[in-house]
């Protein structure tokens, strides 16, 4: 069982490779693999740590990245601090695949949860190198062009917001087979854009249902195969554009308390419970 331990100092890395980088990181510089055998989460969660101490985009060249341990995507515990961009090439040509031996951080509180992303900041980071439980707040998460991928349906959520997240994008994910469902915020989630994004073959697509989720868009963004909700929303505020949903089981639109505009929704989910569900 892999124990993951923070392993290359912030300011030990080498002056030539820290010249090479710029602004951009790639996970290979850091040991990953993304040969689809290698366990690179060690290398990634490296990348990641040094990211958010230098202040670097992070980006995951062409490959299949297997991981068995969540990957904490740090930002910074305040609004304007900073900010992290994480990019693949495309959804065909970056893969982050989710081991059959998965498993959590930690035994209990928010990182006994698994996902393949968890966007944390750095109250959840220990001075050795180790991981805990925190709290707080993040701001200006980027993530887009890549494929989420969970093989043995053994992982709970593709990208998991632990704490309130605001002024965030999302776009161009594709999310597989996650056991609960593609994205889950677990506190207040505002300001934030998600934009093509596809959650396949999860009982949820979008969990929106807890915190207060306020001025969100939603545009273009597809569900297939969801056998609970395709999008469970509780909150006001939010503007839905083109949301579709095809071969669902479930409801489509399980609205809580909204207050929004939901326009040119579509769905060919014949076997569906409702379209639309509101209270």
């Amino acid at each position: 069982n892999l124990s993951f331990k923070y392993s290359i100092s912030h300011d030990s890395i080498s002056q030539s490779l820290h010249k090479k980088l710029g602004e951009r990181i790639s996970v290979m510089d850091f040991g990953a693999k993304g040969d689809g055998v290698t366990d690179d989460t060690i290398a990634i969660q490296n990348t990641f740590v040094y990211a958010y101490y230098n202040k670097r985009s992070v980006i995951f060249p062409t490959g299949d990245y297997l991981i068995s341990k969540p990957i904490l995507v740090f930002v910074n515990n305040g609004e304007g601090l900073s900010s992290i961009n994480v990019s693949g090439e495309s959804l065909s040509r970056t893969r982050i695949i989710c081991s059959s031996d998965f498993s959590a951080h930690l035994s209990s509180g928010l990182l006994a949860d698994t996902a393949a992303f968890i966007v944390v900041n750095q109250t959840f980071l220990n001075l050795d190198g180790t991981f805990k439980n925190g709290t707080g707040t993040t701001h200006g998460v980027y993530i887009s062009d890549m494929r989420l991928v969970c093989q043995s349906e053994n992982v709970k959520y593709g990208i998991m917001l632990a704490v309130l997240n605001a002024n965030s994008t999302y776009k161009r994910l594709a999310i597989e087979k996650f056991s609960n469902a593609g994205i889950k915020n677990f506190n207040h989630f505002y300001l934030n854009i998600l934009e093509k994004v596809r959650v396949h073959n999860s009982p949820i697509g979008f969990d929106h249902e807890l915190g207060i989720n306020t001025s969100v868009k939603h545009d273009s963004c597809y569900v297939v195969g969801a056998n609970d909700k395709a999008y469970l929303v509780g909150g006001a505020y939010m503007n839905m554009t083109n949301c579709c949903a095809d071969g669902c089981t479930g409801t489509i639109f399980y609205l809580r308390g909204f207050q929004g505009v939901i326009t040119n929704p579509g769905s060919e989910s014949h076997n569906a419970k409702k379209m639309f569900y509101a209270r």
